[in-house]
């Protein structure tokens, strides 16, 4: 196999890149930093298998409730993986999570080896989104940035190990 991971939160979604002959313990040690959107408590992990001939196959995913801790500490945990064998039956996931206020920089082009951070609104296989009619741009003022917005959230992929029980 060939995995690599998904991550969305909320409408941002980000890949690793896949890690080649990984098999079932690959290591992706990656760094993700992301906005967290308003309303947003949990982050959605998938993992593919990338495929040359066909559509890449859906391994394992879980879903990870953001604990209010993570506000105040660095958190590290292994997370259940769910997929054909059945409900947290497909071995775990490594995270470690953080929070920070700092600014967030995005890179327009990612460098190799970096996280792909795809925009919200663009489809992907497994989040289908509704395609909107192009609009003409509208002259617009600046937006008045809260407090509250300028909270931002780096979720951070140390040593990211997955580990496929079989």
């Amino acid at each position: 196999m060939d995995p690599y991971v998904r991550i969305r939160v909320g409408h941002y979604v980000y890949e690793t890149p896949a890690d080649s002959n990984g098999g079932k313990n690959p290591r992706w040690n990656r760094v993700i930093q992301s906005q967290l959107p308003t309303g947003v408590n949990s982050i959605y992990v998938e993992i593919y298998d990338e495929c040359s001939f066909k559509m890449d196959e859906l391994i394992a995913w879980c879903e990870i409730k953001i604990p209010q801790r993570v506000l105040r500490e660095r958190h590290e945990e292994w997370y259940p993986l769910s997929g054909k064998q059945g409900e947290g039956l497909e071995g775990a996931i490594d995270i470690v999570l953080s929070f920070s206020t700092q600014p967030l920089v995005y890179q327009t082009i990612p460098s190799p080896g970096q996280m792909l951070m795809v925009p919200p609104g663009r489809p992907m296989p497994i989040f289908v989104t509704p395609q909107q009619p192009v609009q003409p741009p509208v002259a617009e003022h600046p937006p008045v940035i809260s407090e509250a917005d300028l909270k931002q959230v780096n979720l951070i992929l140390q040593h990211l190990h997955f580990s496929q029980s079989k």
